[in-house]
């Protein structure tokens, strides 16, 4: 599809998107709230929970709180840990199960998207009688889940207030997007107090990636005033934040105030999307196994310097706004600033500058998919190509690993994944 045909699906979509309504979560933000869960399922008469984390969160013991106040409220509950990084349709077809055999009526997610991800699908398998792959797209599920509760542990996805949620269909080689009101938590409580005890990496690159994507949401095609101004109080929290909380952990208001910029990234993000970084965030996590908060963090600036020539004046307005400058001075030395701090902030905080286990013999390969995944239906600023895919690859490859093996031959399939593409529809929910 070439340049002006992608253009004018974008501008189609654009004003379908603008007469879209989207319905507001109900939050709330407060060091400690997650220790209000437990009053909230009493009062609606839940007996048994089912909770929704993985391994890591166990492992570093930051659910033994939230478990014990469920305990001394009398709610009883059960631990479905087996969700993975990118969540597979055969961990949400077992968490089924076991919300089943367990007798449960409620589900919590409790983690990072993953959780959050598998959460919303369990409960959507739960009452409505189809597979996963049956719910793609839009507005596909007939009945609402059970009582579903989101308590996230780092500030970073917005999936607290989305609607949406991405599963992996491993037989299919395919991301399965499933995005329908009936996802968005019945209520979303964000404690400070559980990001204390993330490990700092996953708290840097979790918060880079909470500036990523809104960044790609405010230069986005799809974006409306509404959304733009989330975004823009979004990274202005992120700015002033982030570095903060990374060097106090106890700093609760920098904690509170990355979760709120959180809840806002998601919901600018259900209107204007995320751009190709989200995009290349995924696939580089299915083919080699690695976050895909890193995978962005890391590849964002990089992103943001090959889009340059078509952001100069957004970003350099962004700039301003976040303290980087005055509005007098020259647009090429705003935006160039801007994208300098982002790499400051990944410097500081230890993100590499590179992707430590992307090899060049997979470049081509990786650059083909994306393109043939993201062309029409990301609404980035600047249109990219293969070609393009491949320089921003090689841009961040770890400098020994280039022209090491060139001679090898990449084991990554042309159909590792892909992508469904989700069609716009008109919603009838209070407008963001």
């Amino acid at each position: 599809m070439n340049k002006l045909m992608i253009r004018t699906r974008h501008t189609i979509r654009k004003q379908t998107r603008r007469s879209s309504r989207y319905p507001e979560p109900v939050v709330v933000i407060e060091s400690g709230c997650s220790s209000q869960v437990a009053a909230y399922l009493k009062k609606h008469n839940s007996e048994k929970t089912l909770v929704v984390t993985d391994k890591k969160i166990i492992k570093l013991k930051i659910m033994d709180e939230f478990v014990s106040s469920l305990r001394n409220e009398g709610i009883d509950y059960i631990v479905f840990n087996n969700i993975v990084e990118n969540p597979t349709i055969d961990n949400v077809v077992e968490g089924v199960e076991v919300y089943r055999t367990n007798h449960c009526d409620s589900i919590i997610g409790f983690g990072g998207r993953a959780a959050m991800d598998g959460a919303k699908l369990i409960g959507a398998k739960v009452t409505n009688k189809k597979d996963v792959y049956s719910m793609k797209g839009r507005n596909r599920l007939w009945r609402r889940p059970p009582m579903f509760i989101a308590v996230p542990t780092i500030a970073g996805t917005g999936s607290e207030a989305d609607f949406k949620a991405i599963v992996t269909d491993t037989n299919r080689f395919e991301k399965i997007t499933v995005i329908d009101k009936k996802l968005l938590p019945e209520i979303s409580y964000l404690d400070a107090n559980l990001m204390k005890e993330v490990p700092t990496q996953i708290l840097a690159c979790s918060g880079m990636n909470l500036l990523a994507k809104t960044m790609e949401s405010y230069l986005s095609r799809y974006r409306t005033k509404a959304a733009e101004k989330l975004c823009i109080e979004t990274v202005q929290i992120v700015f002033n934040n982030l570095e903060k909380l990374y060097d106090d952990r106890m700093d609760s208001d920098a904690g509170s105030s990355l979760f709120t910029a959180s809840y806002f990234s998601g919901r600018a993000n259900m209107v204007a999307l995320t751009g190709y970084g989200d995009l290349i965030g995924y696939f580089l996590s299915d083919a080699y196994g690695i976050s895909h908060s890193y995978v962005l963090a890391v590849v964002f600036p990089y992103l943001l310097e090959m889009s340059r020539d078509k952001i100069i004046k957004r970003l350099s307005r962004l700039a301003v706004l976040v303290g980087l400058g005055d509005e007098n001075e020259d647009a090429s030395v705003l935006s160039d600033r801007i994208i300098s701090r982002i790499k400051e902030m990944n410097a500081n905080m230890g993100i590499p500058e590179y992707i430590e286990v992307l090899r060049e013999r997979d470049i081509k390969v990786i650059a083909g998919i994306i393109e043939k995944n993201s062309n029409p239906k990301v609404p980035a600023p600047k249109i990219l190509d293969a070609e393009d895919f491949e320089k921003l690859l090689y841009s961040v490859l770890k400098k020994d690993e280039g022209n090491k093996e060139e001679d090898e031959t990449s084991e990554l399939k042309e159909d590792i994944i892909s992508y469904n593409e989700v069609e716009e529809t008109n919603d009838t929910e209070n407008e963001l």
